[in-house]
């Protein structure tokens, strides 16, 4: 029986649908195949790299275990991973890392533990060394020579006034003078006379009480120019034609310093009672320091005071000069002053400070500052300097003064350890052991 021809397409096309999912499924197979051999081939290429890096250290740019510990950020911020790898309980870092941390490097060395208590102070002027400035005439501004916080020396003019007080003292002493030389000569005139018999006894008693008298008032009149401040020599300069400007008056410096108030301006009146600049000596000062009730038995005059204050690196070294007997019956707390040196001008008057009194000193061994000492894994360490790095070293401690420790064992004299910044040598090397862990 024929098939139709409808019968005939239906049979192709199902022929062909067969082929077509044959064809798909052989060319899923392959793909598959491929891609497994591919897997295998780069795991081979991987493991023989990986062989290969761990047989040199180096990378291409001989950069040391840069894989391992390159994990520094874009900045540089890590140290550890740009200066070098870690090795167990060591720091890496070259020279212009330590510099850029603020890591000082110092020698171990004996010296002294001081028992301290520490107490509250702040920076006073020394009021022996204050001068309020006043003119001892009355006058009229001339000139201004100094303006606030300028260093004057002993002696220097610092202001000049016209003074018509001046110029009459000055001219009432030139007419005494005067006065006082024609006594003078009067007197020799009538000696002489009275020598030859001519004037009588009387008439030279009458002279000689004349030039007396004239005596005395030229004295008052100089006796009133020093007053008025005026040194013998520019008394005398003031005979000798060598001053005619009677009405000028300067306002001197007392002694060296530094203007720290004025109260003057030009073309004023100013009198005896004003005060027209305040001068005070800051290359020395007072620190009065808060003394709480239990530590008064201990602060004696004499004592030795640490004093620091905020951005002063180095502290400033003086005593106790004076012991306030009383109790401030506000604060109940009493008061301890110390005289300070401060010739690089660094404590300000109004400052707060911090002043360690010392109670006692002991010599000892190895002194070693509180911020060289680290705490790592419950063990008590400090960094020694170990060619171009920092070896983790475990310590045993002794005294303590609150600021300086004892070392008992564990770092000798003359070796070199990290005194400052230590804490970022101690996160360092925690970073650098969690990294091993890996």
């Amino acid at each position: 029986m024929s098939e139709t021809k409808a019968q005939y397409w239906k049979r192709r096309g199902i022929r062909q649908a067969a082929l077509l999912i044959v064809g798909l499924f052989v060319g899923v197979i392959g793909t598959r195949y491929w891609m497994s051999r591919a897997d295998i081939d780069g795991a081979s290429t991987k493991g023989a790299s990986k062989a290969a890096h761990s047989a040199d250290p180096t990378d291409e740019h001989g950069h040391e275990g840069e894989h391992e510990h390159g994990t520094g950020d874009e900045h540089g911020h890590d140290y550890a991973g740009e200066h070098g790898e870690h090795e167990e309980g060591v720091v890496r870092l070259s020279p212009e890392a330590v510099k850029t941390l603020g890591i000082t490097v110092v020698e171990a060395a004996p010296g002294k533990l001081e028992k301290t208590v520490i107490l509250p102070g702040e920076v006073g002027l020394n009021s022996d060394r204050v001068a309020h400035i006043v003119p001892r005439v009355s006058g009229m501004v001339r000139e201004v020579r100094k303006n606030l916080g300028d260093a004057v020396k002993p002696g220097e003019v610092i202001a000049v006034l016209d003074s018509r007080e001046l110029a009459d003292a000055k001219a009432a002493d030139l007419a005494a003078s005067s006065r006082h030389a024609l006594a003078q000569a009067n007197v020799e005139r009538i000696e002489t006379l009275f020598s030859k018999k001519i004037a009588p006894e009387e008439e030279l008693l009458k002279a000689k009480q004349a030039l007396a008298e004239t005596d005395i008032e030229h004295r008052t009149a100089e006796a009133k120019l020093h007053a008025l401040g005026l040194t013998q020599e520019q008394v005398e300069s003031l005979h000798t034609e060598k001053d005619t400007d009677y009405s000028r008056y300067e306002i001197k410096a007392p002694f060296a310093g530094t203007v720290i108030e004025k109260h003057i301006t030009l073309g004023e009146v100013v009198n005896p009672d004003t005060s027209c600049f305040v001068l005070a000596d800051l290359s020395n000062v007072w620190v009065d320091v808060t003394v709480y009730p239990q530590d008064i038995p201990q602060i004696t005059v004499g004592r030795p005071v640490n004093v620091l204050a905020t951005g002063i690196s180095d502290p400033h070294r003086g005593e106790v000069a004076y012991v306030s007997p009383k109790i401030d019956e506000s604060t109940r707390t009493g008061m301890a002053r110390v005289v300070l040196a401060n010739p690089d001008g660094h404590l300000r008057p109004g400052m707060f400070v911090r002043a360690d009194l010392v109670l006692s000193e002991e010599d000892v061994g190895i002194l070693v500052p509180d911020s060289a000492v680290q705490t790592i894994d419950n063990q008590t360490v400090v960094f020694v300097e170990e060619h171009g790095g920092f070896e983790k070293r475990p310590v045993i401690l002794g005294k303590k003064s609150g600021k300086d420790c004892e070392v008992l064992s564990g770092l000798s004299p003359g070796e070199r350890y990290a005194a400052t910044s230590t804490f970022i040598l101690k996160a360092e090397l925690g970073k650098g052991e969690a990294e091993h862990e890996h």
